[in-house]
């Protein structure tokens, strides 16, 4: 989005300069303070990812992805797919978003909630019974709150779209759990600080760390109970999720373990989105003192196109069986198996809220 052209004072008179001053401060606080534009944008492209080798401590592609984003102001929906199917129609920009049955994942967010959607079957980390096309988690948070590890590294899209800087902002601590740490099986993702320098307009982020703060850290006990995490019950689980629990303590306090950063961005219609972004993670080596990469996910996105503000529509897509796992049921002091919300959804149903009966039902009969 363009700045206000400079107005010469001596052109105007007193009162009407004070006017255009307040004015100008009212656009700018609008414009930095409330997020993204009021417009539906979507933005269409792919990604690499790459591991680092370490014999030769070289980079190779493990596999590519697509991704669709499409932003309304505070909501926004990123797919991803291992097909280019993705994305299809005329002209550079998709008609429809084709729903792949095979490698695809999804995250949204209402404004409240966020959904994430994949159809992989190991989507929960817990087996699975009965058939299902998708599998669902459901957390109110605005972060990436995954049910396990994105096969598809879906993060890289989410940090180019889905993050708000300002929201981190908002967050005690500036923390969220490391998206692809699987945090709610496993408590190696807390702990750490975010560090997050937005693009101009603070729509996006320009750049972001994620830095390891054990001031984040909290009393064993108080860090199975996390909103996010599943508290282990079975004695060997809770002696799995310890251990990875030591595993983050082990890492120095103020080593950065990844990196995103915005080259470069698309523009159309005044409205500039992040264009090409690499994120990187980091190991520590030598007596954790040092860090070296070993993963690098390069996005690059193929156009942008804006369109009239519109809510976008959060339900599981038509002809599918959901199985879906909803934290925001969870009872935080519930030392019990079943601490969520755990029901199914067919042919496009939208997805239960807050006050169902027969789900609290279920989590207080537990």
């Amino acid at each position: 989005m363009s700045q206000p052209k400079s107005i010469h004072s001596k052109r105007l008179p007193g009162v009407l300069l004070v006017a255009v001053i307040l004015l100008s401060m009212l656009w700018m606080l609008t414009y930095r303070g409330a997020g993204r534009p009021r417009q539906h944008i979507t933005i269409a492209g792919h990604y690499s990812n790459e591991i680092r080798d370490r014999e030769d401590n070289t980079f190779t592609n493990a596999f590519d992805a697509y991704f669709v984003a499409q932003i309304c102001g505070d909501q926004w929906q990123i797919d991803v797919s291992r097909s280019r199917d993705i994305f299809e129609g005329t002209e550079g920009y998709p008609e429809r978003i084709k729903f792949a049955t095979n490698q695809w994942e999804r995250i949204s967010f209402d404004g409240t909630n966020t959904y994430y959607t994949s159809t992989y079957p190991d989507h929960f980390n817990v087996a699975m019974t009965g058939p299902h096309d998708l599998f669902t988690d459901i957390f109110a948070t605005a972060g990436l709150s995954d049910g396990g590890q994105s096969r598809l590294g879906l993060y890289s899209a989410w940090l180019a779209y889905g993050l708000e800087p300002q929201r981190i902002a908002r967050i005690p601590g500036h923390t969220i759990p490391l998206p692809w740490r699987g945090c709610t099986v496993s408590l190696e993702g807390f702990g750490y600080r975010w560090e997050v320098q937005p693009a101009d307009g603070a729509g996006f982020a320009k750049t972001i760390k994620m830095v390891r703060d054990r001031k984040l850290d909290l009393a064993e006990e108080a860090e199975f109970l996390r909103p996010e995490h599943r508290y282990p019950t079975e004695p060997e689980t809770k002696k799995f999720e310890q251990a990875t629990l030591q595993v983050r303590k082990s890492v120095p306090d103020w080593l950065t373990i990844a990196e995103f950063v915005c080259r470069g961005h698309l523009t159309t219609n005044g409205i500039s989105v992040p264009g090409e972004t690499v994120f990187t993670q980091f190991t520590s080596s030598e007596g954790l003192t040092n860090r070296v990469a070993i993963f690098r996910s390069t996005l690059e996105a193929e156009w942008v196109k804006v369109e009239p503000y519109a809510n976008l529509t959060f339900h599981a897509p038509a002809g599918a069986d959901v199985r879906v796992l909803d934290y925001r049921y969870r009872r935080a002091e519930a030392h019990i198996a079943k601490n969520l919300a755990d029901y199914t959804i067919t042919n496009g149903s939208d997805y239960k809220g807050t006050n169902d009966a027969s789900l609290w039902q279920q989590v207080n009969g537990q």
